[in-house]
């Protein structure tokens, strides 16, 4: 069995495809609910840094954190590419601290070390955040995070929630292409428990060229919310308020308001002062 997280072209092309959406919604929420200019931007769990060297291009200071070797190898090389410092960190999302960045500060030009200075605004838009499987580790993450932001900075956080009763969809399946690779994937909620609170997911996934055809299934364990689990989490925390709410439209025109029945949502939060 493998991994779809030890294949980051795989995983980049799977996840790519509303990168534009997810861009200017992105520097939208910086616009209108950031106090300030954004300037310096930290994706935890970054993976293969699919935006983070499109926002680098763009004249941010961008950093990541991960705990896949192959997916930051990746997202380092790519940042390179680009005339961009290698700032994406291996390191442990729930129990990270400022001093992870001291290695990777940088100017824009990749050379002179500077203190640590806090981030402007944190973003992690593609259900990573519930790889997180104990509420201890969720509440860690989110401490993290607050420590790492300046007063007032912005968390992006979107994920999948799962309504009161039986959720909606438990099945996805999509196809990505790059070049004359072709990718099929089929993911399915194989198992939910309410009480632990996991989930069992299933990743079926096709790789097709001209010239070969590789197939991988990736099963791992993933915790889930409800809107009234996470809104608890937040108050225990009590780092951050929320700003507004989002759909997977990545429409900040369209706002949604999260209820029992809302599956797919981005919370725009604020640290508190």
């Amino acid at each position: 069995m493998s991994s779809l997280y030890d294949h980051p072209v795989y995983y980049d092309v799977l996840f790519s495809a509303s990168w534009a959406a997810e861009l200017r919604f992105l520097e939208g929420c910086f616009e209108r609910y950031l106090r300030g200019k954004a300037r310096r931007l930290f994706e935890p769990a970054c993976g293969t840094g699919r935006l983070l060297w499109r926002l680098g291009k763009r004249g941010y200071a961008v950093y990541g954190l991960d705990l896949n070797k192959r997916a930051l190898d990746y997202c380092n090389r790519r940042l390179v590419k680009h005339a961009l410092p290698p700032t994406a960190l291996y390191g442990d999302m729930a129990a990270f601290d400022r001093a992870v960045f001291d290695q990777a500060v940088f100017d824009q030009a990749g050379c002179a070390r500077r203190p640590f200075q806090p981030f402007c605004a944190a973003f992690n838009l593609v259900s990573s955040f519930c790889h997180l499987l104990t509420e201890r580790e969720a509440a860690a993450h989110l401490d993290r995070v607050a420590d790492c932001l300046r007063s007032g900075g912005l968390y992006i956080i979107g994920f999948h929630l799962v309504p009161d009763g039986r959720a909606e969809c438990d099945k996805e399946h999509w196809t990505a292409c790059r070049g004359l690779l072709r990718l099929t994937s089929d993911l399915r909620i194989v198992s939910r428990d309410r009480k632990t609170r996991l989930e069992k997911v299933e990743f079926h996934i096709k790789a097709e060229t001209p010239n070969r055809t590789e197939t991988f299934c990736d099963t791992f364990p993933m915790r889930f919310y409800t809107a009234a689990q996470f809104e608890s989490l937040l108050a225990r925390v009590d780092r951050f308020v929320v700003v507004n709410t989002f759909t997977f439209r990545f429409d900040l025109d369209d706002p949604v308001a999260v209820d029992t029945k809302t599956e797919d949502v981005v919370y725009v939060l604020r640290k508190k002062s």
